[in-house]
């Protein structure tokens, strides 16, 4: 026998003994072990079931944090009260977010117990407790709520109507108000059910969340009927915070782990079976032979291993010197050549790379061009030299923008947001369009609540399809949520800005066109010609020439408002109308300054408003607005310099401009203005709610948001720009006022 294999027979023996020696040990320590490190490992389930759902109750309470800086709902009631139908809905359209867990709950409601108000969040409504649907349902809670005098969130599952409902209560507290407010969310069962659901469940096992009263809330199981009598046999083990022990259950033992909340009164169980736990002894031995032959196994393909490494340099020598020349170049040959293949498979790879960051750059180059515009095609086609980017406007085709406007959503809420805004173009939302197949969308991105196409296509194409057919349609679900407006062709990539602007004309005036999912920009030129034409840049300018009293101003653009309106061709009924919008226009700018209408028409023979309705001929309509505008103009002047309204405009206009700055504070903007700092703090709290402080970090905190959302800058850089000179002081307050750290509430955004 060889030396080789007289070592190879000494290690197996040495390692079968061990193993026969250490399976009698395992054997014996093995069952009391298992049984321990299950114990541990249910209540570390246990545990983090406990951890999971305390945190989704939080988080869903983080969504309504933002309430807290609104100014609306420091008086709801007063507000509502007083504000326009325009005021309202902006108010019902900037009421999210709310739906971050949205499935988790069925009903959300902020109550004003004091007021008498009551807002329903989910479904965007404002009313008074009594006029409500939901008043019994909300007298019920307060109830509840009053009995069980408590400051913070809790949890309360209770009897409504023969049904066990389930409400998580959060009492509301804002800057300034006295009042309590409280946010009430009634949750439904798929919180609890997909939490259990993720939970891995072994034979004749169960996991139970029940209520402060000893009610299951939510149970599942394997293998058993767990019913509300048998919660008294786990009492034993709620001993404190968190257990565990052998409980007898319908006459079998089982192993139950428990772990309270203490924030919401929920209980969590975790029971299993002692024997599906604890393995036979038939079981044990088995698996012990297993463990050890696979062992055995992998010892002797080492001991190979190791010899052959330890012969191999004898054997190459040997073989070396069995070899002809030819032989060695062969190989040397191969090696090369597998050298080369291995280069060219990096080089591909690093092609790829380059040729992916080029289309990154073309598309962000496509959208600074339609958002921004070139002067010609030499300024664009020396930016294509820098960048190194191909992009060929062949002869024959045309170009032109296509401006998607959702109807009853916020695009930041639709699903597969990074797919669209990255332009992907196999993203799902693109089922709601239906494209002519000669065309190309070139890129695509959302902004605000659009969404905004580049799209291209052959001259020769569109000519064949006339002006009945567009080259993008919707598909029937696409019209329920979409209106599209399309504008002209160009034939030059210089002017995809001035198709981006015919794109959101048309998009604003799609009021004109209620019931026609597609609109064209030639259609709105001939539409502003006929009789739904409204002069809205002329009407910005004559607001500002009032703002600023300036009243020559204020003659010359009214008289070009009318003389516009006049040439524009339309009756006299919409005449009035147009002259409606104007004057509602003019009053909010009375509401800005703090006049009364009444202190304006005081003088005045004829009432405005009576005017509009009184006279039909459009000189007599223009000579009374044209004097009812300079009697404004004046009031504005004499009250501007005494009117705090003003001086807080002022501060605020400052803080706009300057909020960027590190140094911006109450005493760099005392010493711009020239007031004191206590004068200037309670004009701006009296006007705007809040103090300047708050004010000043609202707008930082919003900037940032932006910027976390929008662009992929890191924390520090974002700190520096929003005006933070320290990024620890930055994440600080930003989770401070929005309930998370910035790199969290990044995280949030991008993966939803």
């Amino acid at each position: 026998m060889s030396y080789r294999k007289r070592i190879l027979i000494s290690y197996l023996a040495i390692l079968i003994i061990s193993l026969i020696v250490n399976n009698i040990i395992l054997y014996f320590t093995m069952n009391n072990r298992e049984f321990s490190l299950k114990q541990e490992y249910y209540l570390g389930q246990v545990n983090q079931l406990r951890s999971t759902i305390d945190y989704l109750l939080k988080k869903i309470n983080t969504d309504i944090v933002f309430l807290s800086f609104k100014n609306e709902l420091r008086n709801i009631k007063e507000w509502y009260e007083k504000s326009d139908y325009r005021a309202k809905l902006n108010f019902y359209n900037n009421l999210g977010p709310f739906y971050t867990l949205a499935d988790y709950y069925d009903e959300a409601f902020m109550i004003y117990p004091d007021d008498n108000m009551l807002i329903d969040l989910r479904n965007k409504i404002i009313s008074t407790i009594d006029e409500s649907r939901n008043k019994s349902k909300i007298n019920f809670l307060m109830e509840k709520i009053i009995a069980s005098s408590k400051n913070k969130d809790f949890f309360l599952s209770t009897t409504y109507k023969d049904s066990r409902e389930a409400f998580l209560i959060k009492p509301l507290f804002i800057s300034g108000i006295q009042k309590q407010i409280y946010i009430v969310f009634q949750l439904n069962d798929q919180l609890f059910k997909d939490v259990l659901d993720k939970i891995f469940l072994t034979d004749m096992s169960f996991v139970l969340v029940v209520d402060q009263y000893n009610k299951i809330i939510q149970i599942r199981s394997k293998d058993l009927d767990i019913k509300d009598e048998y919660l008294n046999s786990l009492q034993i083990i709620q001993t404190k915070a968190e257990s565990a022990g052998t409980v007898n259950i319908m006459g079998e033992e089982f192993l139950v782990c428990f772990a309270a909340s203490p924030d919401y009164g929920l209980k969590y169980f975790f029971g299993v079976s002692s024997k599906s736990i604890m393995k036979g002894p038939t079981d044990l031995i088995l698996s012990i032979a297993i463990i050890s032959f696979i062992i055995l196994i992998i010892f002797v393909i080492v001991i190979y291993i190791v010899s052959l490494q330890l012969y191999q340099p004898v054997q190459k020598i040997l073989n070396l010197l069995e070899k002809d020349d030819s032989q060695i170049m062969k190989d040397e040959f191969r090696t090369i050549q597998m050298n080369i293949e291995g280069l060219i498979e990096k080089n591909q790879f690093l092609r790829e790379s380059v040729d992916q960051n080029k289309n990154y750059e073309r598309n962000i180059f496509l959208k600074n061009l339609v958002l921004n515009g070139a002067e010609d095609l030499k300024e664009i086609k020396k930016k294509l030299d820098a960048y190194e980017l191909d992009i060929i406007c062949e002869p024959g085709t045309v170009y032109f923008i296509h401006a998607c406007w959702f109807k009853d959503m916020s695009i930041n809420h639709l699903e597969n947001f990074s797919d669209y805004y990255f332009g992907n173009k196999n993203a799902s939302f693109l089922q709601l369009f239906s494209f002519h197949e000669e065309l190309h969308h070139e890129y695509f991105w959302a902004e605000n609540n659009l969404l905004i196409f580049i799209l291209s296509m052959k001259e020769e194409s569109i000519k064949i399809l006339g002006d009945k057919e567009c080259p993008v349609n919707l598909t029937d679900e696409g019209r329920k949520i979409l209106t599209m407006a399309v504008s002209e062709s160009y034939a030059s990539l210089d002017s995809l800005h001035e198709a981006y602007k015919e794109a959101l004309i048309t998009i604003d005036q799609r009021i004109m066109f209620k019931n026609q999912p597609v609109i064209y920009y030639r259609d709105v030129k001939v539409t502003k010609r006929k009789s739904h034409f409204y002069p809205f840049d002329i009407e910005q300018k004559l607001i500002v020439s009032i703002k600023q009293s300036d009243l020559t101003a204020v003659k010359d653009y009214f008289s070009l408002f009318a003389e516009t309106v006049q040439k524009s061709g339309v009756s006299s009924r919409d005449l009035k109308h147009i002259f409606y919008h104007l004057l509602d226009s003019i009053i909010k700018v009375l509401k800005d300054y703090d006049i009364a209408l009444e202190e304006i028409e005081e003088n005045q023979d004829t009432d405005i408003w009576d005017a509009l309705e009184k006279f039909d001929r459009s000189e007599e309509i223009v000579n009374q607005f044209l004097l009812f505008i300079n009697r404004i103009t004046q009031a504005i002047q004499q009250n501007k310099e005494s009117s705090t309204f003003f001086i807080a405009q002022k501060v605020k206009s400052f803080i706009d401009q300057n909020y960027h700055d590190r140094n911006l504070s109450l005493v760099t903007i005392t010493d711009e203005l020239k007031y004191s700092i206590s004068y200037l703090s309670s004009i701006f709290k009296n006007t705007y709610g809040q103090t300047i402080k708050d004010y000043i970090t609202g707008i930082r905190l919003a900037k940032a948001r932006e910027l976390l959302i929008n662009t992929n800058q890191k924390i520090i850089e974002i700190s520096n720009q929003v005006g933070y000179d320290n990024v620890g002081s930055f994440v600080k307050i930003f989770k401070t006022y929005l309930g998370e750290t910035p790199q969290k509430f990044r995280y949030r955004i991008v993966k939803k």
